[in-house]
């Protein structure tokens, strides 16, 4: 996660740290931002 000028960055990273997709908000429109932790069965949980 990054914060620049008003607008927050986020890279979802797979097991291996390699970057995956990255989004951008303004941060002043973020309400909330939550990781879920991996569950470790590398199963997905519905989504």
């Amino acid at each position: 996660m990054r914060i620049a000028r008003g607008v927050v960055e986020v890279s979802e990273v797979a097991r291996t740290g390699t970057p995956v997709r990255t989004a951008r908000f303004m941060a002043n429109r973020l309400v909330a931002l939550v990781e879920h932790p991996a569950n470790g069965s590398g199963a997905h949980d519905g989504e």
